[in-house]
């Protein structure tokens, strides 16, 4: 359970976006406007800027790791097949991807909405337990992780820790990249 409680803090360094602050702010402040005239896509220049802080957060977040592996490795485990380093790291860009479209989903809100902090909030709030980022999804009664399968949120934490932690089969895994590239779709849809 600690490697599932490292790996989750892991994904969740480099793929936890939080550019809905960014854009409420360019929204509140009127600064969405000269953004969007210039000549890159607002969305690409906030989301390279998002990805280069990410890129950042997880290099600090693998040296921690590294070194609490240096001083505990019994509660450590790492992956037995070399494959699994592979769609682990797919798995991440999805969260990624997954978690960056919803942020921007929420933050276009704010065209609408004065204030989208507490709709933030709410949204922070379920996903944090549907993702199993609190304890992993099959602790929850089995209705909860039947639903939180059909949600982007599942796909953002504890589908990568468990393809980490090689807890699926080889069926769940094209099933789980389905249905997040399903989401990823609608989403980029939505956002686009």
């Amino acid at each position: 359970i600690v490697t599932y409680y490292l790996v989750v803090a892991l994904v969740s360094a480099a793929a936890s976006s939080h550019i809905v602050t960014q854009l409420r702010r360019d929204i509140q402040r009127g600064e969405l406007t000269a953004l969007i005239i210039k000549p890159i896509n607002y969305i690409w220049f906030r989301t390279m800027q998002e990805l280069s802080y990410r890129v950042i957060e997880l290099c600090i977040g693998a040296v921690a790791i590294a070194l609490l592996f240096l001083l505990i490795p019994q509660y450590l485990t790492l992956p037995s097949m070399p494959s699994t380093y592979l769609l682990f790291t797919l798995a991440v860009i999805v969260s990624y991807t997954l978690s960056h479209l919803l942020q921007f989903l929420l933050g276009f809100v704010g065209f609408w909405l004065v204030e989208t902090s507490a709709l933030e909030q709410v949204l922070t709030i379920v996903g944090i337990f549907l993702s199993g980022q609190v304890a992993p999804l099959t602790f929850f009664p089995p209705f909860i992780a039947k639903t939180a399968a059909w949600l982007p949120f599942q796909y953002m934490f504890f589908f990568p820790t468990q393809i980490y932690l090689e807890k699926l089969t080889a069926l769940q895994i094209v099933a789980g990249f389905s249905i997040a590239a399903s989401w990823i779709l609608a989403l980029g849809a939505a956002v686009w």
